[in-house]
Formats: structure tokens, sequence, C-alpha cells
């Protein structure tokens, strides 16, 4: 290389140098300017023959100067200030400190430019150093990059000299090796030999991104010296090549946690990571890793899981660069009022005060004032300043034991040591510190017993595809422990796929001490809430929210406030998991799920780091995404995790786990395919693991048997219904087992039989009552045999003196059977009190029920949409003319299947509210078309937008109950409800009507003296009020504040009622008028007007001009009404 060229290179590093130092200081960044410390000592020591050492060497915190030179006895300070005062003071010290009896010279070092001093400062500090015989020359003592470069450059060249400088800096900006390309960023990974295959496949995708990866592996270096993108490569020789890396790539093995994790770090890259606070992200291409409660630092213990298949991984490295590489996770902001209030509660009996505040911190003390016991707790702020910090302790410990100061400190979700604790516990020597979550978890939640509830030992992790990713159990425990958002997860599937049984699985891992993730996992079953809930009115938001559901719902809901619960949500320290979302839409009338899905989500800040994990059937989850993600305007407010079947691979775990030898295994397989759909069979993933039980009870039974897929031989069970084909080939398998017994047991009579028990037991039987449902079926004989043999039939088990399904999905699946053997009028149930209670309060809109009998119907041919009406209608029939008189649960029951023929045929594009007319007419009208009876609306959720078209009807004996659009169906003058008609509940939760009045069409001559309550009365006498009567109205109101047309501040509540007479809507308009701070004071005597309202109060009165607190009014009056 030349001289010009090495010259350049110099010139350019020096600029970097002081450009990158002053850039990084801008945001209170100062880790470079400490680093430049030594690299000054040594470029001074190289450049001018010095022999500096760092001072702190000698002496830690070293005063006044920060190298000494012990051979040529000088002193030198380093700093990046060059100011009459900085100099001044380094000078005082120095003298004070008689280091200038052995460094009789002192020199600064300036990280900045060297500016000019006047003669006036140039004596002063001449005077002050002749004082002890000393002496300093600007020129030669004041140094500086600019001074450095000169002396390179007039001296006689030194090329080796030179070229020692270059790799100095080098080292500290992280200048690649020369024929090396420099990139936007660096990433360094850690990985062992064990995964040198799959790292080999990342790391090239990676370099195709243009960034520089650094790698410790020879062999993996050679391996891709033909790689296109080869010179974005670099092998790390040494620490220093390394020192500007701040992102790392840790690649999880069994032989990495052998080597770094469990025994010392034997891998640089991983070193440095550890001694510094520097990003880094956790990956494994194995899901089944050992050893992981060994790792000492438990952050290493949930990682992401990447599928080894290429094109997952290149859209993993391109994901990297955008979303990990290219950002940092933002910091959970701490709010130290609350942190505050959770002490109070922690430190009860205690009085307290706060000692100082600021932008840093807050310092709290609590003390007893008849004891001498006093504790500190010091809540530092986000962007604190350690050097701050540690200042402010240090001058707190000379009035109070360090013992008794605590240190809660806010943890960098980018960080995954504890390097910010340990500096603090080292330079101050105190033991009392926290990361603030941490400290929340064991003053809390640590002592709460918790209890695993999975209790099976044959547990297999299954694979989960997250968008189009294949991931697996350790991805979800990633998301839960280390993701800032979202915060709501939902693990979705059919029946039967093992979404409780994962879940169950999630709050074994989490709760376990071993492996230490400290967390309060509350585990709300279905049922749990159900029965909490079952009478809350949910489209009322106010009267249930995250802690009432724990309180309600869990064992340890009292153990603790709902200040320290929400502030441990806060910072990560609890999940709650609701198992079974579908089912609880199912089974409460009023759970209304967009308000329930708003709630979570308006909860924001109060979740934090916190999670939610559901899990519901496939049927809703699109629905529960979607409008999440609109409600947020993104698309990540939810991270949905579809559970899926097991493949072959599973299966054969789940067998060997299971004590299944392997020539059995071969067979059982076999056996499992033959469960399997012909339109599935080329799937991988296509073993339910309900399923795998079936399978394993077949073997366990008996040495030889085949299930012949090809035979279908049911009435009651369609061919095509993935879930009915399982169903019959478990039947079958039992039939031809009863069979060599002795008695039959058809596919048919099992269905009977499990209906019935769905149905008419809801889904428990003793065993004294299996007989008695055996008698109920006309076409089983040896009905004792059967009762007896129905025992040990695959999809029941003993719990307690009952036999329950297996799985819980199964009961609504028979109920399912049962109410679609009734559409199709093959019927094998009669129409009991225990089907239509089924039909009243299970199969509600959006239910399973309701929309597993929907399923069955599309794939049904018998069924289409010119005829579903048909059997609907015949169903109804069969229900009236079975019940003497129609209760409110005939007419519940009546109301869903209207509903669920409703929700058919709204799935229907060309399908208008002409169409709904007429399904009413031909479902409930006389045979002369007169009048429509018997007709039944109960409990329609809001979510469904269903809106019919009353016109030309007359109604009798028909009710409308909770159906809150019934206001914006079609009426016209025709539209006729007869007294024998009821209506109520007609309530608007969360809609304003004031703002849809034009949509209304319904009037007070639609109904003839209805039974009911006030409901629509209210809204009839609104919509003749109509907009414009309630702008009068308020006009008039406010004119009573008038004299003339000067607006008064206040006016006696006397002088109101004289001017303005209408009573029934005085109060009204008053409370509303308060409540929108247009009237400032109502007291008995006196109404304030709010005077910085006057001018908008008078265009309103005079010029009809609106203004935003009035039109607030006129929609709180609406409502009133």
């Amino acid at each position: 290389m030349n001289l010009p060229t090495l010259f350049n290179s110099l010139s350019t590093r020096f600029g970097l140098l002081k450009s990158k130092m002053k850039i990084e200081n801008a945001v209170n960044d100062f880790g470079l300017q400490v680093l430049l410390e030594n690299t000054a000592i040594e470029i001074l020591n190289t450049v001018y023959g010095y022999k500096f050492i760092n001072a702190n060497k000698e002496s830690l915190n070293f005063a006044a100067v920060d190298a000494l030179d012990n051979e040529n006895e000088i002193a030198l300070q380093i700093t990046s200030t060059f100011s009459k005062i900085k100099i001044i003071s380094t000078i005082n010290k120095y003298l004070k400190n008689d280091l200038h009896k052995n460094h009789k010279h002192l020199k600064f070092f300036f990280l900045k430019d060297v500016k000019s001093l006047n003669k006036g400062t140039i004596n002063e500090i001449s005077k002050l150093l002749e004082t002890k015989g000393l002496s300093l020359n600007v020129k030669e003592d004041f140094i500086d990059y600019e001074a450095i470069y000169q002396k390179l450059y007039f001296d006689t060249p030194d090329i080796p000299k030179i070229l020692k400088v270059i790799e100095i800096i080098d080292n500290v900006l992280g200048v690649l090796p020369i024929n090396k390309i420099s990139s936007f960023a660096s990433l360094g990974i850690s990985f062992e030999n064990d995964e040198m295959e799959n790292v080999h496949t990342l790391v090239s995708s990676l370099l195709k991104q243009g960034i520089n990866i650094y790698i410790t592996s020879k062999k993996l270096y050679d391996e891709l010296k033909d790689h296109r993108f080869f010179d974005y490569l670099v092998l790390v020789k040494d620490v220093k090549s390394i020192s500007h890396i701040n992102h790392y790539l840790i690649i999880i093995s069994n032989q990495y946690i052998q080597k770094n994790l469990i025994e010392e770090e034997s891998c640089v890259l991983f070193k440095t990571l550890l001694h510094n606070n520097y990003k880094s992200k956790t990956l494994a291409f194995n899901p089944y890793i050992n050893n992981l409660n060994r790792i000492k630092n438990k952050r290493f213990r949930v990682y992401n899981n990447l599928d080894t298949d290429k094109k997952n991984i290149q859209e993993f490295s391109e994901n990297l660069v955008v979303n990990f590489m290219s950002s940092n996770t933002s910091q959970l902001k701490v709010d130290t009022e609350n942190i505050k209030e959770s002490l109070i509660s922690i430190r009860k009996g205690f009085e307290h005060k706060i000692l100082l505040e600021n932008n840093q911190q807050k310092t709290i003390l609590f003390y007893i004032n008849k004891m001498d016991v006093k504790i500190i707790y010091i809540v530092l702020k986000n962007g604190f300043s350690t050097i701050s910090t540690i200042a402010y302790v240090k001058g707190l410990s000379k009035k109070y034991p360090l013992k008794n100061i605590n240190l809660l400190v806010p943890q960098n979700p980018n960080h995954k040591t504890r390097k910010v604790l340990d500096t603090f516990k080292d330079k101050i020597r105190i033991e009392n510190v926290y990361y603030i979550g941490e400290f929340l978890f064991e003053e809390t939640l640590n002592d709460i017993n918790q209890l695993p509830i999975l209790g099976i030992d044959d547990f297999v992790s299954p694979v989960i595809k997250h968008e189009t990713n294949s991931i697996h159990l350790v991805d979800i425990l990633h998301w839960i422990v280390e993701e800032r958002s979202p915060s709501i997860g939902i693990i979705e599937a059919p029946g039967g796929i093992g979404k409780t049984t994962l879940v169950e699985k999630i709050h074994d891992e989490l709760i376990n001490k071993e492996n230490e993730y400290k967390h309060l996992v509350l585990f709300i079953e279905a049922n749990a809430f159900i029965e909490s809930f079952k009478n809350t009115d949910f489209s009322d938001e106010t009267e249930y929210d995250l802690y009432s559901i724990f309180k309600k719902c869990h064992s340890q809901g009292n153990s603790i406030d709902e200040q320290l619960f929400y502030n441990n949500f806060n910072y990560g320290n609890i999940l709650m998991i609701i198992d079974g979302v579908d089912e609880i839409v199912s089974t409460i009338t009023s759970f209304n799920l967009d308000s329930f899905l708003i709630k979570l989500s308006e909860l924001g800040e109060k979740i934090g780091k916190g999670k939610i994990l559901l899990t519901s059937r496939d049927l809703y989850v699109k629905d529960i995404q979607t409008f999440l993600n609109k409600i947020n305007g993104n698309g990540n407010a939810i991270v949905v995790y579809n559970l899926m079947p097991f493949n072959k691979k599973l299966a054969e775990k789940y067998f060997s786990l299971n004590g299944v030898s392997p020539s059995k295994i071969k067979r059982g397989l076999s056996l499992l395919h033959e469960f399997v759909m012909e339109k599935e069979k080329g799937n991988e993933y296509v073993y339910p693991p309900f399923v795998l039980d079936v399978v394993l009870d077949f073997m366990n039974s008996e040495e030889n048997f085949e299930v012949d897929s090809e035979m279908f031989n049911s009435n009651y069970l369609l061919s095509n219904h993935r879930l009915d084909f399982i169903i019959q080939q478990t039947f079958n398998r039992e039939g031809i087992k009863k069979h060599e017994y002795g008695y039959d047991l058809s596919i048919d009579s099992q269905v009977a039989f499990f209906t019935l028990m769905a149905i008419e037991k809801m889904g428990r039987i003793r065993e004294e009552e299996i007989l008695e449902i055996v008698n109920q079926i006309d076409f089983i004989s040896n009905s004792e045999k059967v009762a007896k043999g129905l025992r040990d039939h695959p999809f029941i088990r003993k719990q307690d003196d009952y036999y329950v399904f297996i799985y819980r999905f199964l009961a609504s699946e028979f109920c399912v059977t049962g109410v679609f053997s009734l559409l199709k009028k093959e019927p094998f149930i009669e129409i009991s009190n225990e089907l239509i209670r089924v039909l009243a309060f299970e199969a509600n809109y959006n239910s399973i029920i309701a929309k597993g009998i929907i399923d069955k119907v599309n794939l049904d041919n018998s069924f289409s949409k010119d005829n579903f009406y048909v059997f609907i209608r015949g169903l109804i029939n069969d229900i009236k003319q079975n019940r003497e008189e129609l209760k409110f649960i005939d007419k519940k029951a009546i109301s869903n299947l209207f509903l669920l023929l409703c929700e058919y045929y709204s799935n229907e594009e060309k399908y208008s509210n002409e169409n709904f007319n007429h399904l009413i007419k031909v479902v409930f009208g006389d045979k002369e078309g007169s009048f429509i009876s018997n007709f039944y609306l109960m409990d329609v959720p809001d979510n469904f937008t269903l809106l019919l078209n009353f016109s030309g009807l007359n109604l009798k004996n028909s009710e409308i109950n909770n159906f809150n659009n019934f206001i914006f169906c079609g009426f016209n003058a025709d539209t006729s409800f007869e007294s024998s008609c009821e209506i109520k509940n007609i309530n608007l939760h969360g809609v304003s009507l004031f703002d849809k009045l034009e949509e209304v069409s319904i009037n007070e001559e639609n109904f003839d003296n209805v039974v009911g309550d006030n409901s629509l009365h209210k809204i009839l006498r609104l919509k003749e009020l109509g907009k414009s009567g309630i702008e009068k109205e308020i006009r008039k109101y406010l004119k009573s504040f008038y004299i003339g047309k000067t607006l008064k501040d206040a006016i006696k509540l006397r002088e109101l009622k004289n001017t303005y007479q209408n009573n029934d809507l005085m109060g009204k308009i008053t409370k509303e008028m308060h409540k929108q701070n247009i009237l400032l004071e109502i007291d008995n005597s006196e109404l304030v007007i709010n005077t910085k309202l006057k001018s908008k109060i008078n265009k309103f009165v005079y010029q009809g001009r609106s203004f935003t607190e009035i039109r607030e009014v006129f929609k709180g009056i609406a409502v009133s009404i």
C-alpha cells in the first residue's frame, strides 16, 4: 500500500472516531467514549513511544488523571471536554493528590479538537504549575487526533507504525479485514458442531441479505468459500475483532448447552454477549433438546424453533434483518406511582414518604414510627443513568444502611444478561438490587401454591403452524416469556386434536420451579367461567375484567389485590389461559365475543408484557383474528397457533411412550391410517390424538384386527364428514369385537346410545343408567349384555361415580348428530324436555352445535338452499305439536331454529330482507297467509346483524325478547303486532340510536297494545320526538338563561322551572348538560353556565350551529329517553 493511500485510510479513521463519538454522545451513549480511553493510550504509546498504562490499574477510580507513564514520569488526562474549567480542575487535582512528585509532566489528550486558549488562561495555568516548579507547553502537551496525524505525516514515514495505529482504530470501529466487504449490519452466530449442517444453510441464506456474519468455525468458513457473498463472512480470531457487534444469534443444541450453558463458556462470541448488554436471539433446529433445566441463565431456556426446510430458513433470514436487527423491542414504561402503590400493599403497616423524585427515579422511605425500622426503595425510571444512580445511592448510604436500601431497575428486553444488576452490586456493594418485574413476583406471587394439572407421562410435543411455519411448544413458551407483543394468543384446532392437553403442558412447564420461569399461570376452564359468569350481562363491559375473571374462576382468586394483580400482569409475571372460548360462546347466551375482545384490547398498558392465551375450535378463530386486527388497526393484534394432528413420526413416539413394541407400532400405524379419509391420505398431519387413544385401546385388547375403510354402514353418520368417518370406524371395530363376545352392537346403535347420553344425560351417566338408555333404543337386543359391554367403550371413561365422554367435544358432536337426525326425519330420539333444553340453550346462534349442524347440512345432498327451510319448519311444527302449551324454553328452542335458518341463508350473497320476509311467512304463516303466529325471536346477539323485513306481516301470539336490532328491521303501514304479542328488552347496548333515527321505520301504529316492558315505548317516543324535536327542546331549555339576547352566567332553579315547563325532559337535559361540562355547578338553588362555552352556546341558540358537547347531550338524552 503506497503512502498517500495509507494516510488517506488513517485520516478517514480519525474522522470516523470523532464523528461516531459525537453522534452517540447526542443520545447519551458514552460507550465509545469510555472505550477510547484505552485506545488513546495505545495510540500514544505507539506514536510517541510512551509507556502509559491505565491509571485504574494502579488504583480503582484513580484521582485526577487517566493514565500514567511511570518510566518517563508523565501523567495523562483523557477527556472530550476542552475548556478552561476542565483543564484547571484537572491541574488542581493533579497537584492536590501529589501526583507531580513522581510524574513531573502533565499532558492532555482531547478526544475532540484542541481549541485556542487566550493569554489570560495560559498565564493562569502557568502560575498554578509554577507554585510547584512545573510548567506546561500547550503546543506539545495538548494532543488530539490532528496532532498525531501531523506527527506521523511530517516525521520520517514509518509504515509499520502507521499500520499499527490503523489496526488499533479498526479494533474499536469494527472495520473489517481488508479483503472483506463492509455491510450496514453485523451479526455474530454462536453454535456448536452438532448443528453444522443447519447453520451452513442459515448462514448461506443470511449472507444473501448483505450483512456481515461473524463465526468461529474454520470448517464452516472454508465450506462457504465458494459462496458468491463470501466476502461478507468473517472468521473471528480474537475478542477485539468483534467489539463492534451488538446483535447475536445463539443456536441452542445439546452440545451447545453442554459447552456453553452448563460448563464455562467456550465460544468467544457467546462470552462477548454475556459480558455486554447486546441484543440476542436464541434459536434451535431441534424442538426436543435435553438438559434445558440445567442451563444457568434461564433466559436461554426459551427459544424459537426453526424448521430445517430451506424455504422456512430463507423466510426467517429476511424477517431477522427486518424485525430483529433493524429495530429494538420497546421497554415497558415504568409507572412509579403504580409501583409505589404496590409497595404500599407489600409493606402493610408501614408509613411512607417520598424522599426524592426526578426524571431518573423515585425514592420512597417506608418506616414505623414507634420502631427504628426504615426501608428505602429506589424505583428507577426508563433512561436512568447508571453513573448518576451509583453516585446517588452512595450519597444516600451515608444516612441509611446499605442493607436497608432496595434498588428496583427496569429491565431492557433486548438484554439477556444481568450485567446492569451486577454493575450496581459491584460498584455500590449493595445486595438488594432487582429487576422490577422479578421483585414483584418474589414479593407477591412466589408463595402462591401452583400444582401441575396435566398428570400424564406420554405427552408428545405436537407440531404447531404459525402462519406458514412449523413451530413447537418451545416457541409458544418463547412468546409468553420473552416477547412483548402481541398480548393475546389463541390455539386453534378442531375437537380432539389436543388443545387442552397442550395448554395444560404450558401451565405445568411455567410453574415448574426447576425451570425458574417465575410465572403465575391462571388456568381458567370453560366450565368454571360459565358457572361464574352465567348471569353476567356481557354487553355491560363494567361487569367484568381480567381481575374479576381471576377472582371468580380461580382457586387463588383472593390471594392478591387488584393493583398488585395488574402490576404483575404488566411486567409479564402472569399468564391467563382460558381453555374453551368456543364453549363459552356457545353456552352463555349474553356472551358477546366482540365486546369481550374489545375489553381485552382496551386493557392495553395494564396487560403490558403479560399474556392471555385462549383455546378455541377453529370455527371461531378467523372471526376473532379479523375483529382484533380491525379494532387495533394492524395485523398483529393476536398470534394464532394452529395445532396440527399428529404425523407418522409423532404417532410412533406416542405409541412408544405407551410401551408399544416396535412390531406392534408398525401394525398400529397401519391401523391408524384406516381412520384417515381417502381425500386426506396424501397429507402429513392426519392423525388426531384422540384417535391414537382409540387405536391404542384396539391394540391392547386383541391381537388381530383390521378396519375396513371401504365399508361405511350408518344411517346417522356422514361418510364425507371427517369426525363422522372416525366415529364410524371406531364403532365398526367395537361392533366386531362385541360380536365375538356373542351379541350385536351395530354402528347406529352406538350412535343412538351416545347421542342419548349427550342429550338426555348431559354427557354424564351413572352405571345403572346405561341399561336405562340402552332400553330406549328399539333396535338393540341383548340389552343387558350391551349395557355391560359399553362400560369399556373407548369413547367414555369413569370419573368419580359417573361415566363421561373421554373428550369434551364428543358431547356436543353427538348433540349435533341427534338434532341432525330430527331434521332429516330419520330420528332415533324423541322431542323430549332434554332435547328442547339443548336447542334452547346450547344451539344458540354461532354456537358449536349450530355451526356443527350447518356443517353437516352443507355436506348432505338431502339439503339445499331451496328446501332447508322445509326441514326447519318441520322440526318447529313437531315441537309445537309435542307441547300442550309453549313455555319459555320451547319458544327459545324455536327461536334458535329460526336463527339457524337465518344464519344458513345469510351466507348466501343474493339473500335479501325480502327473502327473510318470505321465510317468516313459509315457516310461521297460516295456510291462508293471513297471520304469522308463534313466531319467536329471543336473545339474538348484537354481532348477528339480522335485519328482518316485517312489511305486510300480521303477527299474533308471538314474542320478541332481547333482539336489539328489531327496531332497525323493515316495517310499513301494513305491519301489525296484535295485542297477543309480547315485545321486551329492546335495548341498544353500545349503539347510539340518535345517530340512526333516520333508519328506523317503526311506528306506534304497528303495535296494538302489545304486552312487554317500556323499552319499545321509549324508542317509539324518541322516534316521535326525532332529532329536530330534541334540538328544539334543548334550545328552549337554554333560552331560559337569556335576558333578551344576553346569556347570563347562572340562573336560579325556580327561574328554569318557570320558563321551561317540560318537567319530564328538564331533569334529563340538566343531567346531560352537567355531564358534558356545559353546566359547571348544579345545586338545589342555582345552575352555573361554563363561560368558556358562551360563544358556542350563542351560535347554537341563534344560528343553529352545533358543537361537540351539545351533540353529546343529544345522544345522552336519546339514550335516557
